[in-house]
């Protein structure tokens, strides 16, 4: 299985600030939430919105059927900044003239993780969860040592994914007192 989780850095920071009026607040999110939702295309699904985040994953059923979506399911992930700044911009533009609000949505940023590895599709009532070591894994790897907007695949996931000019990411790495050293390769956009 192949896990993505887009998540928008600064959401925490941003909430607050704005705690008297977090109906705009949430609004704003919501618009960046959902510029890239409309970028999930299969085989990626949305597993669950957690809140700043989406969490898709893709399930390689056989080579086959890996080796025609691998290169879409990269330019998908690149999309996600591509609609998540064009939104931001989209917003800003809308504030006018310089506003805290306006300088805050400028200061939001994106931040997509990519591991592959194994996944337990359970079904709990009418929603499928999925879980498992590698999915602790993905989200452990949102704490990490990076800031700003980036892109972050695990180095298996390097290797199932056809990401555009491959030359751009550097190898990275980073470890946990819980999962250890996870080696990838980066990308800030």
């Amino acid at each position: 299985m192949l896990f993505v989780i887009p998540d928008i850095g600064g959401y925490t920071q941003f909430m607050l600030k704005h705690n008297k009026t977090p109906e705009h607040a949430q609004l704003i999110v919501r618009e960046l939430m959902e510029a890239m939702l409309h970028e999930e295309k299969m085989p990626l699904h949305i597993s669950s919105i957690e809140g700043d985040a989406l969490f898709l994953y893709a399930i390689r059923e056989s080579d086959e059927q890996w080796a025609s979506e691998k290169g879409r399911i990269a330019e998908t992930i690149e999309n996600f900044f591509v609609a998540f700044y064009a939104k931001a911009h989209e917003l800003m533009v809308a504030f006018g003239h310089p506003t805290d609000l306006r300088e805050d949505i400028e200061r939001l940023d994106i931040k997509v993780i990519v591991h592959a590895g194994r996944g337990i599709l359970d079904r709990l009532d009418r929603f499928t969860t999925i879980n498992g070591v590698d999915v602790i894994i993905a989200h452990r790897l949102l704490k990490n040592s990076l800031s700003g907007s980036y892109l972050f695949v695990t180095k298996h996931a390097f290797e199932t994914c056809t990401f555009p000019r491959p030359e751009r990411f550097k190898p990275h790495q980073e470890t946990y007192p819980d999962v250890g050293t996870v080696d990838g390769f980066l990308f800030n956009p």
